[in-house]
């Protein structure tokens, strides 16, 4: 004989079923309380949406950089806006950094063309003799 027994095994099957909270009905039998218990719910559902969706634009808002944003879309543009003016920003920078690069050449290539017409001096160096005990 089991000691433990299932719930389930002791009741009828019609214990063992959930219950409906209530009767199934047309929108014609609905009584007046049904109706607005069922416009609470859709309005209810409404407001949790659009709960959601001002959150999801504030996310986007800030990603944006505090830029009044619509949809998806507009963040995405704004931030790419952005993108956009530090990629050039960088490229003006590196082109002003290659400029004095290459214009600091070009003069250096000047001085030393003006400086081939004149003869260079020739250094003397002395010997100097190493005291190796090898060598």
């Amino acid at each position: 004989m089991p000691t433990a027994v299932a719930e389930t095994q002791i009741l009828a099957p019609a214990e063992v079923k959930s219950k409906q909270r209530e009767e199934l009905r047309t929108s014609v039998e609905e009584t007046v309380t049904d109706k607005k218990r069922k416009q609470r719910k859709i309005k209810k559902s409404q407001s949790v949406k659009s709960a959601e969706k001002e959150l999801k634009r504030q996310k986007l808002e800030r990603k944006a950089g505090g830029k009044k944003v619509k949809t998806k879309k507009d963040a995405i543009s704004a931030v790419s806006d952005e993108v956009k003016q530090g990629i050039t920003l960088a490229k003006k920078s590196s082109e002003k950094v290659n400029s004095n690069f290459f214009s600091k050449l070009q003069d250096s290539i000047n001085q030393e063309a003006t400086n081939e017409g004149k003869p260079k001096k020739k250094k003397n160096f002395a010997k100097v003799k190493s005291y190796n005990k090898f060598g």
